[in-house]
Order: structure tokens, then sequence, then C-alpha cells
């Protein structure tokens, strides 16, 4: 092998191990449907990176197919709107990927006084088991839509300065569906009056 030649071989050979080392181990492939069995059009799969980071993600076609390249050892999260996300491992399904349907609720906080908007407002979700989820920040606005909770009873707690914390009572979610509810705040009695 002529000195040109082998250099040429030597400067070829990382970067074509870097190439290797890029791409993915395993492929994943496979279908994303509701419970019906209707497919999901434009349901992302996604690689976890790690628990909460998604890596290099696809969407599903017309069929509510998807391919996504993945890597040893990981999984994907498959995503939709209205629906509940799920982990699944980095294989070929053959046996579809079926998504339930998530419950939410809409909840307006107001003054208990006059009905106006209470600004800065801070919700958590609890949930029948005793987890709590938040705080979630209304902001200024004191309205919230979510729609991403696993059917069941919650009840949720709402608080701002200048107000008692309140609750909006039970809230019975079901799938597919938004309830609606409207937390009343009192003014607390020993805050500084707004103004």
């Amino acid at each position: 092998m002529s000195g040109t030649l082998a250099r040429r071989v030597a400067r070829t050979l990382p970067a074509a191990a870097a190439v290797l080392l890029v791409l993915p181990a395993i492929a994943s492939s496979g279908q994303v449907q509701d419970r019906a069995g209707r497919p999901i059009v434009g349901a992302r799969a996604c690689l976890l990176l790690a628990p909460d980071v998604d890596g290099i993600c696809v969407e599903t076609d017309e069929n509510g197919k998807f391919d996504l390249p993945g890597s040893e050892g990981a999984a994907i999260r498959i995503l939709a709107e209205g629906f509940l996300s799920v982990n699944v491992g980095v294989v070929d399904h053959t046996a579809p990927i079926r998504l339930e349907r998530a419950a939410g609720f809409e909840v307006r906080v107001v003054d208990d006084a006059d009905g106006a908007a209470v600004a800065d407002v801070r919700l958590w979700v609890l949930s029948p088991d005793g987890r709590r989820r938040g705080p979630i920040d209304l902001g200024g606005s004191g309205w919230l839509r979510m729609k991403t909770f696993p059917p069941g009873s919650y009840r949720l707690l709402a608080s701002a300065p200048g107000y008692l914390d309140g609750t909006g009572g039970d809230l019975e979610l079901r799938a597919g569906a938004i309830v609606e509810s409207e937390i009343r705040l009192r003014r607390d009695p020993a805050a500084t009056p707004p103004g």
C-alpha cells in the first residue's frame, strides 16, 4: 500500500467509526390507535434520552404508523393530543399501541365577593391516592384548562396572595371530557387590602 493511500485510509477510518457510533443500534416501528382501534394520526413517538427528556421524535402517518430510529436499552414515549402518554420499549411493535383518552378540567378562580378573576393564583391538583400535582401558576387570568389526567376523582386547591385557600370540591373526570369548575376565594381578613 502506498504512503498516500495508507494516509487516506487512516483518515477515513476514524470518520467511518464516528458515523457508526452515531447510527442507532435498533429501529422501532409500530401503529398507534385509540381504544376503539382507530389509528391516531399525528401522534408523536419520541426516543427517551432520560425519564423526562425526549430525543428524536417522529409523527404517525395517516394510518397511525411510525418508524423511529432507536438505541439499545432505551424507551419510546408515545404522545397525542387528548390522550394519555405511554412509554414503550424500543422494538418493532407487531400489536398496536393503544392510547387511553385523557380527562381534563377547566377552572376559573374568582373573588367570592365580586366574581372578578383572581390574579397570581397557584393551583394544586389532588388525586384520590393522595398525590399532589402543582403548584401550577395561573398568572393574571385566574383561568386554566388541562387535559392530561387519567379518568377519576380529583380535588383542586387554589391559593393567592390576600386570599384564604379554597377548593372547587370533588371533580369526577371522565375520559375524553372536560369538567368545568369554579373556585371562589374569600379575602383574608388579616391581609392588607389591595391598592
